[in-house]
């Protein structure tokens, strides 16, 4: 009867309703476990405070060198310079091209051997005499601490970055999805299979844009 048509296709929309839900809440799930797996700098502070070892500091204080750390990479970077710590990678500008006493510069993230040695990385090898390489400012704790923090000492942001810098490559070297924001970038790392070989992918993606240097011309007299 008309009814029982008007029934069976009020049931069916309803039907197609729950099968959406259900699918909704399933695709929510899946991202969840996508997300929960990326490993971030809160994923670093908070293992690096959970270590176990007694005296560790706290995850604030890891948080807050961290801040230190990175708001002095970007300070070295937007004035043309760059920004180096021996025990871990180099960020820094490299000369395109000069036209007089200007210079085109672009960016380029250079991983430590130290770094890639001591936790078995396998990535493409920078060198720090790339021709047209800018000079860097290594990386003074002191200054970290009583410029880019108010309440930390030189010993508090030396330990607490030796502690993540060590934590990073561990967990790199353990195969995890990294995902690490340093202000001017993002460090991911992964593992990556080409044909028979694992291959360790650790880059820095730049948050400009690479297409952006065509109109944003990074200019040092």
């Amino acid at each position: 009867s008309f009814v029982d048509g008007g029934c069976a296709r009020k049931h069916y929309a309803c039907s197609q309703v729950e099968l959406k839900r259900l699918f909704l809440v399933y695709l929510y799930s899946i991202l969840g476990k996508v997300v929960a797996m990326v490993y971030t700098e809160e994923n670093l502070f908070q293992d690096c405070a959970s270590s176990g070892k007694r005296g560790k500091p706290s995850v604030d204080i890891y948080s807050q060198t961290y801040e230190a750390f990175t708001t002095w990479i970007e300070s070295q970077m937007v004035i043309g310079k760059g920004a180096h710590m021996p025990q871990f990678a180099r960020f820094a500008w490299r000369v395109e091209s000069e036209k007089g006493d200007s210079k085109l510069l672009r960016p380029i993230f250079i991983l430590s051997e130290s770094f890639g040695k001591s936790h078995n990385l396998r990535y493409k090898k920078g060198t720090p005499k790339l021709p047209g390489l800018v000079g860097c400012e290594d990386i003074n704790y002191a200054k970290l601490a009583i410029r880019f923090t108010s309440t930390l000492s030189k010993d508090n942001v030396y330990t607490a970055m030796r502690d993540l810098v060590q934590k990073l490559g561990s967990t790199i070297a353990d195969g995890r999805d990294v995902r690490v924001d340093f202000r001017v970038g993002r460090l991911v790392a992964k593992d990556k299979r080409v044909g028979s070989r694992a291959l360790k992918l650790v880059i820095l993606v730049w948050h400009i844009p690479v297409s952006a240097f065509v109109f944003l011309k990074y200019i040092v007299k």
